[in-house]
């Protein structure tokens, strides 16, 4: 294995210095209709957006598509559709670094009402194909995303097929548009999938809410399915009130065991209001705990994201808070979890005198975030794009940073991966500790060590050649006497 180690001066080349985070609220559109729905970063610290319009001059609302360079400056737009509705929920990178792949649905083709629309688009955002799968009836596609043998995968809702009023909806895909197998799983009354994510073993963790095998009203539901699309098995998670979950993520303890974080929402009976729930499931689907929000009246959480931080037992989640008292507007709420998941670090609430509603959130190569949405009556029209660029800690630019100790600002440090998948050579940035050497290792899903290296003290990046290993998941660990980071890494070709 060749590792060739890049001069630090290399940070400066790709803008991920953490002593210079941009920071920006600001807004895009067309004068209409705009949402930003989801959000990716690029090598190069740009982004690239995707969502709905009904500006320059669509038919019905089209596929939005926008990229902006590090400060938020718009490089580019797309439009993506027919002469009725189209509507991108989710992006990712493309495997192999072909491009974007934006999954949502369409009125404008297809064979119903609605159908799954997928659209698979270069580097410039021009399409390359477009796939619609769906029948007669409503069907919808919410969260997308790659696998280690090189495909694609996404999950929704399907009126169409299956045993009851909505069945969730998982579909496998491979990278010409080709469905490989598709499963619907629910009861007789409304079931859904929100959200999906392939685990360290290959399978598929899927997440949503049901109404066929709950208590009550809705409750969250896991759905655990292997690369074939065989139900390993279902879980449901709830009372006889309302519960759902819309996002997760994989969870690893110091000893290298994977469980899982699941986020969403739950009606709090006392307040009638609903908050958010943070929840941690072992692999076979056994709940540990869960960290619900509490008597907050008059704050009505809407939105519930979370993702790995890429610390050891550390996530940052997102939340669409409702202030129901003085100034009753939505605002967002961006945290990140202490290790072991137990507690936040910091809660940080910000937001325009406007109503906005996030949509995604990620962590940025500088280690800052960057969420979007949309905004009412504050942009170019009466709903618009919104993205927020915070720092490190979760600051907007209209908010002071927070005081954190020594421990904090170690456990904020992180690592960036790109491109991620990836064939052929693999970045590597870090920060760790400057005061001590640090090592590398990189092994396969059986914990068997492929590689390792030294890295000196003082030294930010390297990059990995894995161009003879097979397509699939790996994990890099990156540690020294105070730090222990590990990061998934897909190779598919």
């Amino acid at each position: 294995m060749k590792w060739e180690i890049i001069i630090f001066f290399f940070l400066l080349q790709v803008g991920i210095a953490n002593a210079q985070q941009p920071r920006f609220f600001r807004t895009y559109g067309g004068g209409n209709f705009d949402v930003a729905q989801s959000i990716i970063q690029n090598s190069d610290s740009s982004y690239v957006i995707a969502g709905a319009t009904s500006s320059y001059n669509v038919q019905g609302a089209d596929m939005l598509l926008f990229k902006i360079d590090p400060q938020g400056n718009q490089l580019w737009m797309k439009t993506i559709g027919g002469a009725q509705n189209d509507w991108a929920r989710r992006i990712m990178h493309a495997p192999g670094g072909t491009g974007y792949i934006l999954a949502g649905h369409t009125n404008s083709f297809g064979a119903g009402a609605y159908d799954a629309y997928i659209v698979h688009t270069n580097l410039n955002g021009d399409t390359i194909w477009t796939r619609t799968i769906g029948g007669s009836d409503w069907d919808f596609v919410y969260g997308l995303d790659t696998t280690s043998d090189g495909n694609i995968v996404l999950c929704g809702e399907t009126s169409s097929f299956g045993n009851g009023n909505r069945d969730a909806w998982i579909i496998k895909m491979n990278m010409n548009g080709d469905t490989l197998w598709t499963r619907m799983i629910g009861g007789a009354q409304d079931d859904v999938a929100n959200h999906l994510f392939e685990d360290r073993d290959g399978n598929l963790v899927v997440l949503g809410s049901t109404k066929s095998w709950g208590l009550g009203l809705r409750d969250g539901y896991f759905i655990k399915l292997n690369a074939s699309g065989d139900t390993i098995f279902t879980k449901r998670f709830g009372t006889e009130h309302d519960e759902w979950f819309t996002s997760g993520d994989m969870y690893f303890d110091n000893s290298n065991n994977m469980s899982y974080c699941f986020g969403g929402n739950r009606y709090h009976l006392t307040e009638d209001i609903t908050v958010e729930s943070l929840m941690r499931v072992q692999a076979n689907g056994t709940q540990l705990y869960e960290i619900a929000g509490g008597p907050q009246f008059p704050y009505e959480r809407k939105q519930t994201i979370v993702k790995n931080e890429g610390n050891w037992g550390t996530f940052y989640c997102a939340f669409t808070f409702w202030d129901r008292s003085a100034t009753n507007h939505f605002q967002i709420d961006i945290r990140r979890t202490t290790y072991g998941f137990g507690a936040y670090t910091y809660s940080n609430t910000f937001g325009s005198p406007s109503q906005e509603y996030t949509w995604d959130v990620l962590k940025t190569l500088d280690k800052g975030y960057i969420l979007v949405g949309q905004i009412e009556n504050y942009g170019p029209g009466p709903t618009a794009c919104f993205i927020a660029k915070t720092d490190s800690f979760g600051v907007s630019v209209s908010q002071t940073a927070p005081v954190l100790n020594i421990e904090e600002t170690i456990l904020a440090s992180g690592i960036a991966v790109f491109p991620n998948p990836a064939s052929d050579k693999i970045q590597v940035v870090f920060e760790l500790p400057l005061d001590e050497n640090s090592k590398a290792i990189l092994m396969d899903l059986n914990g068997r060590k492929m590689m390792e290296a030294n890295i000196p003290a003082g030294q930010h990046n390297f990059i990995l050649d894995v161009s003879t290993f097979s397509s699939g998941i790996y994990l890099l660990q990156l540690s020294n006497s105070r730090f222990l980071h590990q990061s998934k890494i897909l190779i598919a070709r």
